[in-house]
């Protein structure tokens, strides 16, 4: 299965999940899950993270998270190589406790986050780990009690003064009473729409757990889409080493624009002003060079976008520029700048 990029930037906002090897429990007593604790405490300060929320169960973990710097795969490599360290020394074993990589799901900063705090928080009363009965906030392995309590009696390291506000609360005793009655209005799906939050699809919820990379609306959506392409520009990310997916789907057009957008700022011309260029001029062939290296757009559609002509003008430019590059040194020049300053192989 192809394998997603992991995309980082200043303010992203994350849920991440990993379940435990082959399904096997990732803790087993609560000493294990102090140190999962302990391990996660580190890893947010040290990364300065804003952890909304996190649960941890049996077999399996969530978090929710910003990164106010770029620095999502530093700390996550940091976190799981901990835990699974400290977990293998304790209990004398060898070999991953985790399965595979972990999911990081992008997650708009809006209503979308909210409906994904309030779903992890649930997630031992969907596991029927405690009742309703007995208070959704006795579950003491994740984030939701310390929703309930004062500043001065809570983790630190949890941002609920920022997770409150995110959901419109203020941090005071009333308002912490009415968010713990609304997460409680939660559990009984028919109270849903009285619970003042917005409503998400739970299929689509569910979906994208599984199956999916970004959790948010349709342009918060393309604009991560754009944000991979820019990565994959700059980073010189191929197919065949696996970064291809369902991200991707798509926007193969959107990619081979963005190539013409790069490469037209290294080339210090405009839009209008590549237009106005011979049709065979050099300018051209070097970006249809580009475009015909690292997209799969046609010739047809290289030939229109880039004001060529006919089909065959694509190919016959790119004869010329190779012969040209062979005897004009400033040519030469031009082309390696190009390569040099976009990452293009």
């Amino acid at each position: 299965m192809p394998r997603q990029v992991r995309v980082e930037y200043e303010g992203a906002v994350y849920h991440v999940m990993a379940r435990g090897n082959h399904g096997e429990r990732i803790v087993k007593d609560d000493e294990d899950r102090k140190m999962f604790e302990e391990a996660l405490e580190s890893v947010v300060e040290r990364m300065g993270w804003v952890l909304y929320a996190y649960v941890l169960m049996g077999n399996h973990y969530h978090l929710v998270f910003k990164t106010p710097e770029a620095n999502l795969v530093k700390g996550m490599t940091w976190f799981q190589s901990t835990v699974s360290k400290r977990h293998n020394a304790r209990h004398k074993r060898w070999g991953h406790l985790f399965s595979g990589r972990y999911k990081a799901i992008l997650v708009e900063e809006n209503d979308y986050l909210t409906t994904l705090v309030h779903y992890v928080h649930l997630n031992p009363v969907r596991a029927k780990v405690i009742s309703p009965e007995a208070g959704i906030e006795s579950y003491a392995w994740s984030s939701l009690a310390d929703y309930t309590k004062p500043p001065t009696k809570r983790r630190k390291w949890i941002a609920v003064e920022k997770g409150l506000a995110h959901m419109r609360f203020q941090d005071k005793a009333a308002d912490r009473r009415k968010w713990l009655g609304l997460t409680e209005g939660l559990v009984d799906r028919s109270r849903l729409a009285r619970s003042g939050v917005a409503k998400m699809k739970e299929a689509n919820l569910n979906t994208t757990l599984k199956r999916g990379w970004c959790f948010g609306t349709a342009s918060y959506k393309e604009s991560m889409r754009e944000k991979i392409e820019r990565m994959k520009l700059k980073k010189n990310y191929r197919i065949e080493n696996g970064y291809s997916d369902e991200q991707l789907t798509g926007n193969g057009e959107k990619a081979a624009r963005l190539y013409i957008k790069e490469s037209l700022g290294v080339l210090g011309l405009t839009r209008k002003e590549l237009k106005a260029l011979p049709k065979m001029d050099v300018s051209k062939a070097m970006i249809a060079r580009i475009l015909r290296k690292k997209t799969k757009m046609n010739l047809d559609w290289i030939s229109k976008e880039l004001c060529m002509g006919v089909r065959s003008s694509v190919t016959r430019a790119e004869k010329m520029l190779a012969k040209k590059i062979q005897t004009d040194k400033k040519l030469k020049r031009r082309w390696e700048k190009l390569n040099m300053q976009q990452n293009f192989s």
